[in-house]
């Protein structure tokens, strides 16, 4: 059984399948539209550009019990908190897209018990899904490495790798938290035992400090958080020469994490994005 609720930034949500308060009727826009353009071929017409259609979700909220009170409540809920996602749980499974409430429309009751209101809301986002995984580092021996140039360097730490089945219907957006006395950490994404990008950070980490990435289209960031929880700007950390925004692959692939020094844990979080669910 689908169930939906609008769930707010911190979390908190309302029930819009609460028959004795409030309830979604007839939910519309929920699968995916694209925008093509083409160009004509001898005989035939051949996509030029495609892009996906911002997703416009519509239906009927249906207030029943003391419906006045219901309807200012949810009124006063949507007006409490600036960002909102639409939740939609199948069995077990959350699928969650960014969304503005851009109009509710006030009904009549036409002397039922119920009061009908139409909704509209704008999507910011695709259908995602969150996995968050955390991992704790492996000691091993400190070797030596040697490069090209026969310079000395040391890997004091090696992460375990973090597996990844990517089953959305796009490349996967990802955020982590890093932790430890390390210099110079780097991310690298592997297919197949190959490398295919990697993520390094020109960056030193004392104790009780801490690094944030995060690659979502709308939300970029790079962050340094100190031992007291003060956050400043750590952009400048990156190789601009990198391709530093790449997402995952759909299907299997796996990360892993080295740095000179002790990384104590790794907080890793990616999401698998749905054109429709």
């Amino acid at each position: 059984m689908r169930k939906f609720y609008i769930e707010a930034g911190n979390g908190i949500r309302y029930d819009l399948q609460d028959k004795s308060k409030c309830f979604l009727n007839s939910p519309n826009g929920l699968g995916f539209k694209k925008n093509n353009s083409y160009i004509e071929v001898g005989d035939y017409f051949v996509i030029d550009n495609s892009k996906n259609s911002q997703k416009q979700i519509s239906g009927e909220l249906i207030f029943v019990g003391d419906w006045y009170k219901n309807y200012n409540e949810f009124i006063k809920f949507i007006k409490s908190y600036d960002n909102y996602r639409l939740v939609y749980k199948y069995d077990e499974n959350d699928y969650y897209i960014d969304v503005d409430i851009v109009s509710i429309d006030k009904g009549d009751t036409g002397g039922n018990k119920y009061l009908k209101c139409d909704i509209q809301m704008n999507s910011k986002s695709l259908f995602y899904t969150s996995t968050e995984q955390t991992i704790t580092i492996e000691q091993v021996e400190v070797l030596p490495q040697w490069d090209f140039t026969f310079d000395l360097t040391f890997q004091d730490t090696v992460l375990q790798s973090i597996d990844i089945n990517n089953q959305g219907q796009t490349k996967s957006s990802f955020e982590f938290e890093l932790k430890g006395v390390v210099i110079d950490p780097i991310l690298k994404l592997y297919v197949n035992n190959e490398k295919v990008n990697e993520l390094p950070f020109d960056i030193n980490l004392s104790s009780g400090e801490s690094l944030l990435f995060g690659n979502k289209d709308n939300d970029l960031y790079v962050l340094k958080k100190d031992s007291g929880g003060n956050i400043t700007n750590a952009f400048s950390s990156l190789d601009l020469s990198n391709d530093n925004w790449f997402k995952l692959p759909i299907g299997e692939s796996s990360i892993s994490f080295d740095a000179q020094g002790t990384i104590s844990e790794v907080k890793f979080t990616y999401y698998e994005n749905y054109e429709a669910v």
